[in-house]
């Protein structure tokens, strides 16, 4: 919640229940443990304050961006599940 907040000044509902999945990925150079939940958007309005460009997409089309590795886990199972 802190990060959309700061980063894009985004409203978003979460709670426990929200979980979603957890990646742990290796790269060259660290580690990482990403925890992941649905949020749910009480606002769609959102000011961009860290990234150069947004985009809506469609489930089907997630696979046309360039995801790091850590997140193709975390796509690839809501692709699945169709919760986006």
């Amino acid at each position: 919640m802190r990060g959309l907040r700061e980063e894009m000044n985004m409203k978003i509902k979460i709670s426990e229940e929200d979980y979603f999945m957890t990646v742990n990925h290796t790269y060259p150079d660290f580690e990482l443990t990403m925890h992941s939940y649905i949020c749910y958007v009480t606002s769609p309005e959102f000011v961009r304050r860290e990234h150069v460009d947004h985009k809506w997409l469609d489930p089907q089309a997630l696979y046309t961006l360039d995801w790091a590795a850590a997140d193709l886990p975390i796509v690839e199972k809501l692709m699945r599940l169709k919760l986006c």
